[in-house]
């Protein structure tokens, strides 16, 4: 590797066009200032934040160590209106309001003939608090032709 001598370095500066020498200058200020600096000074802090979960589980003991995975209402008579208890337990991170009904019933002829509520009055639940649900199933008078029926209880939590 050959050396350069500063002359060398002159002169080809000086051979070039006046915008690529304003450019070089330019550089060589910049890359002395940034030797130049001497210390650099870092603050670090910690941030912390809470995200917010809403969930409820279901179970059939108050508590709640027996998930509830499906009702079996057995079988059912014309009138009749069976209610089943379960438990409720906000398993979230916040206070939760509750939405509960029931979908895809198995025929429109069974959504006809049955309906499906709760005792639930849109009160709060607390986090980790359990709360008494009753899931009440109606059976019109009128039912006829429907050996078998199934539909889902939704639960919506809302935070």
């Amino acid at each position: 590797m050959r050396k350069v001598s500063i002359n060398e370095v002159k002169q080809a500066f000086e051979s070039l066009p006046p915008l690529f020498k304003l450019i070089v200058a330019f550089a060589l200020v910049n890359a002395l200032l940034v030797a130049g600096i001497s210390s650099v000074q870092q603050v670090a802090f910690r941030s912390a934040g809470l995200v917010i979960s809403v969930s409820v589980g279901v179970y059939w003991d108050v508590n709640c160590t027996n998930d509830v995975e499906g009702i079996d209402w057995g079988p059912v008579e014309p009138g009749e209106k069976i209610t089943r208890e379960v438990y409720l337990r906000n398993e979230g991170n916040a206070e939760v309001v509750l939405s509960i009904w029931a979908a895809n019933w198995s025929s429109p002829e069974v959504e006809e003939f049955m309906g499906f509520s709760s005792d639930y009055q849109d009160q709060p639940v607390g986090i980790a608090d359990k709360i008494p649900l009753k899931l009440i199933l109606h059976l019109s008078p009128e039912i006829k032709d429907i050996e078998t029926f199934g539909f889902d209880i939704v639960i919506e939590t809302r935070g």
